[in-house]
């Protein structure tokens, strides 16, 4: 009778043994890695946070800016000179391509401090240059080979000498630009300055 109930013991206790070894792979098993369905979600999850929204493209119409219009400029080289030194003032035409056929305008400077001497050649087209009854004041006519100005064209040199220290101005003034039916372009025009030691 003993020898039963110990039998039944160890039957007992090997039954409850091999539920608990069951039970402790499968929790073992869990804590390894998740099940399938878990694994889905997370790597869902993990998909959401790592990858960035796809942005529509916005299609937008180009904005036309228009190109600024002709425009004359008086530039003395050197900027910087001594009494006695010759200097060269250009007149440029920049944003005349086209157009533009024909240009007229009137350069005035200090005839205090600079001696006019004449002008040089330079471009195509024809050129006159006649001194006005402004004294230090010329006005310049100059028109363009058949195919017209180029985008930035020299449409006169003038030579003048330094005769006495001081800031000297090269104002344009009276810039007009013509086409070819001599109708006027709308331009505008820049004047320069230089330094006499």
């Amino acid at each position: 009778m003993r020898n039963r109930n110990l039998a039944g013991r160890l039957v007992l206790l090997g039954i409850l043994g091999a539920g608990w070894i069951v039970g402790v792979s499968r929790a073992a098993d869990s804590e390894m890695g998740p099940p399938a369905g878990r694994t889905r979600l997370i790597a869902t999850e993990r998909d959401r946070t790592t990858t960035k929204p796809r942005r529509r493209v916005k299609f937008v119409q180009p904005r036309i800016v228009p190109s600024p219009g002709p425009r004359f400029l008086a530039v003395a080289d050197p900027f910087s000179a001594k009494v006695q030194d010759r200097i060269l003032v250009t007149v440029r035409l920049q944003g005349g391509s086209g157009a533009a056929r024909r240009a007229a305008f009137h350069l005035t400077t200090n005839p205090s401090r600079l001696r006019y001497i004449g002008p040089r050649a330079s471009g195509g087209g024809a050129l006159l240059v006649q001194p006005s009854s402004v004294e230090g004041e010329i006005i310049i006519y100059r028109s363009s080979v058949p195919e017209g100005f180029a985008q930035t064209e020299s449409l006169v040199e003038l030579e003048y000498e330094a005769i006495s220290p001081g800031d000297a101005t090269i104002l344009l003034t009276e810039a007009r630009l013509f086409d070819a039916s001599s109708k006027e372009l709308k331009a505008s025009y820049e004047s320069g300055s230089l330094v006499i030691e």
